[in-house]
Protein backbone atom coordinates (compact mmCIF):
# COMPACT_ATOMS: atom_id res chain seq x y z
CA UNK A 1 0.00 0.00 0.00
CA UNK A 2 1.28 3.46 -0.91
CA UNK A 3 1.76 5.79 2.05
CA UNK A 4 1.62 9.59 1.85
CA UNK A 5 3.64 11.96 4.02
CA UNK A 6 2.81 15.10 5.95
CA UNK A 7 2.65 18.69 4.68
CA UNK A 8 5.60 20.96 5.38
CA UNK A 9 5.78 23.11 8.45
CA UNK A 10 7.13 26.51 7.50
CA UNK A 11 6.66 30.22 7.94
CA UNK A 12 7.39 32.75 5.20
CA UNK A 13 10.60 33.89 6.95
CA UNK A 14 12.11 30.39 7.16
CA UNK A 15 15.87 30.31 6.62
CA UNK A 16 16.68 26.68 7.42
CA UNK A 17 14.99 23.47 6.35
CA UNK A 18 15.29 20.24 8.32
CA UNK A 19 14.51 17.21 6.18
CA UNK A 20 13.67 13.73 7.36
CA UNK A 21 13.17 10.85 4.97
CA UNK A 22 9.51 9.88 5.51
CA UNK A 23 7.26 9.90 8.61
CA UNK A 24 7.09 6.79 10.76
CA UNK A 25 3.83 4.92 11.26
CA UNK A 26 2.96 6.68 14.51
CA UNK A 27 3.63 10.10 12.94
CA UNK A 28 1.33 9.25 10.06
CA UNK A 29 -1.42 8.06 12.43
CA UNK A 30 -1.15 11.15 14.63
CA UNK A 31 -0.40 13.54 11.72
CA UNK A 32 2.54 14.91 13.70
CA UNK A 33 6.22 14.93 12.88
CA UNK A 34 8.37 12.74 15.15
CA UNK A 35 5.41 11.44 17.18
CA UNK A 36 7.24 8.29 18.28
CA UNK A 37 8.27 9.03 21.87
CA UNK A 38 11.62 7.25 21.59
CA UNK A 39 12.71 9.52 18.74
CA UNK A 40 14.74 12.30 20.37
CA UNK A 41 14.06 14.97 17.70
CA UNK A 42 11.82 17.19 19.87
CA UNK A 43 14.01 16.72 22.95
CA UNK A 44 17.05 17.84 20.95
CA UNK A 45 15.21 20.80 19.41
CA UNK A 46 14.08 21.89 22.88
CA UNK A 47 17.64 21.76 24.20
CA UNK A 48 19.13 23.53 21.19
CA UNK A 49 16.73 26.45 21.74
CA UNK A 50 16.64 26.36 25.56
CA UNK A 51 12.98 25.43 25.68
CA UNK A 52 10.85 23.01 27.63
CA UNK A 53 10.63 19.55 26.10
CA UNK A 54 7.28 18.41 27.45
CA UNK A 55 5.10 20.90 25.60
CA UNK A 56 2.13 20.56 23.27
CA UNK A 57 2.83 19.76 19.62
CA UNK A 58 1.53 23.21 18.58
CA UNK A 59 4.15 24.85 20.83
CA UNK A 60 6.89 22.64 19.37
CA UNK A 61 5.89 23.81 15.90
CA UNK A 62 5.88 27.43 17.07
CA UNK A 63 9.40 26.91 18.51
CA UNK A 64 10.65 25.87 15.06
CA UNK A 65 8.85 28.70 13.28
CA UNK A 66 10.01 31.31 15.80
CA UNK A 67 13.58 30.20 15.05
CA UNK A 68 13.08 30.44 11.25
CA UNK A 69 13.16 26.67 10.76
CA UNK A 70 11.01 24.73 8.32
CA UNK A 71 10.40 20.99 8.68
CA UNK A 72 9.53 18.48 5.99
CA UNK A 73 10.51 15.13 4.50
CA UNK A 74 12.24 14.24 1.27
CA UNK A 75 9.53 11.80 0.24
CA UNK A 76 5.96 12.70 -0.64
CA UNK A 77 4.99 9.04 -0.84
CA UNK A 78 6.40 5.52 -0.92
CA UNK A 79 5.60 1.92 -0.16
CA UNK A 80 7.02 0.75 3.12
CA UNK A 81 6.86 -2.33 5.28
CA UNK A 82 6.92 -1.48 8.95
CA UNK A 83 7.69 1.89 10.50
CA UNK A 84 11.36 2.54 9.71
CA UNK A 85 13.40 3.74 6.73
CA UNK A 86 14.84 0.29 6.10
CA UNK A 87 11.34 -0.86 5.12
CA UNK A 88 10.98 1.67 2.27
CA UNK A 89 10.54 -0.33 -0.93
CA UNK A 90 13.20 0.71 -3.45
CA UNK A 91 11.72 2.15 -6.63
CA UNK A 92 8.50 3.36 -4.97
CA UNK A 93 9.96 6.62 -3.64
CA UNK A 94 8.28 9.79 -4.90
CA UNK A 95 9.93 13.03 -3.71
CA UNK A 96 8.13 16.15 -2.57
CA UNK A 97 7.92 19.14 -4.91
CA UNK A 98 10.97 21.11 -3.80
CA UNK A 99 10.90 23.53 -6.72
CA UNK A 100 7.53 24.86 -5.57
CA UNK A 101 8.54 24.73 -1.92
CA UNK A 102 11.64 26.86 -2.42
CA UNK A 103 9.67 29.29 -4.58
CA UNK A 104 7.28 29.73 -1.65
CA UNK A 105 10.11 30.02 0.91
CA UNK A 106 12.91 31.87 -0.89
CA UNK A 107 14.74 32.77 2.33
CA UNK A 108 15.81 29.19 2.98
CA UNK A 109 19.56 29.00 2.52
CA UNK A 110 20.57 25.80 4.31
CA UNK A 111 19.21 22.25 4.41
CA UNK A 112 19.95 19.92 7.34
CA UNK A 113 19.29 16.21 6.95
CA UNK A 114 17.98 14.24 9.90
CA UNK A 115 19.97 11.09 9.14
CA UNK A 116 21.76 9.41 6.28
CA UNK A 117 18.62 8.07 4.59
CA UNK A 118 17.19 11.59 4.19
CA UNK A 119 20.48 12.81 2.77
CA UNK A 120 20.79 9.87 0.36
CA UNK A 121 17.21 10.17 -0.89
CA UNK A 122 17.63 13.92 -1.43
CA UNK A 123 20.91 13.51 -3.31
CA UNK A 124 19.45 10.78 -5.54
CA UNK A 125 15.94 12.07 -6.17
CA UNK A 126 16.03 15.85 -5.73
CA UNK A 127 19.51 17.35 -6.00
CA UNK A 128 20.09 16.44 -9.67
CA UNK A 129 17.16 18.68 -10.70
CA UNK A 130 17.57 21.29 -7.98
CA UNK A 131 21.36 21.78 -7.95
CA UNK A 132 21.38 23.16 -4.40
CA UNK A 133 24.84 24.43 -3.30
CA UNK A 134 26.52 21.42 -1.72
CA UNK A 135 28.14 23.45 1.07
CA UNK A 136 24.57 24.25 2.21
CA UNK A 137 23.55 20.58 2.47
CA UNK A 138 24.45 19.44 5.98
CA UNK A 139 24.18 15.94 7.39
CA UNK A 140 23.15 15.51 11.03
CA UNK A 141 22.91 12.18 12.85
CA UNK A 142 19.47 10.62 12.88
CA UNK A 143 17.39 11.28 15.97
CA UNK A 144 15.74 7.88 15.54
CA UNK A 145 16.20 5.28 18.26
CA UNK A 146 17.42 3.01 15.45
CA UNK A 147 20.59 5.14 15.48
CA UNK A 148 21.81 3.58 18.72
CA UNK A 149 25.54 3.83 17.88
CA UNK A 150 25.52 7.45 18.99
CA UNK A 151 24.46 8.77 22.39
CA UNK A 152 21.82 11.47 22.70
CA UNK A 153 24.51 13.81 24.10
CA UNK A 154 26.66 13.43 20.97
CA UNK A 155 23.61 13.89 18.73
CA UNK A 156 22.72 17.06 20.63
CA UNK A 157 26.25 18.41 20.24
CA UNK A 158 26.06 17.96 16.46
CA UNK A 159 22.49 19.28 16.20
CA UNK A 160 23.44 22.54 17.95
CA UNK A 161 24.75 23.71 14.56
CA UNK A 162 21.17 24.50 13.45
CA UNK A 163 21.00 27.34 15.97
CA UNK A 164 22.13 30.60 14.46
CA UNK A 165 22.17 29.50 10.83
Amino acid sequence: MRLFGLPPIAKRDAQVLILGSFPGSQSLREKQYYAYRRNCFWCIIAKVFDSENDIAYSRKIRLLKDNHIALWDVLHSCKREGAVDAGIEHGTECPNDFQSFFSSYPGIHTIFFNGRKAQTLFMQLVQPDLDWPEDRLIYLPSTSPANARMTKAIKLCKWRSINGM
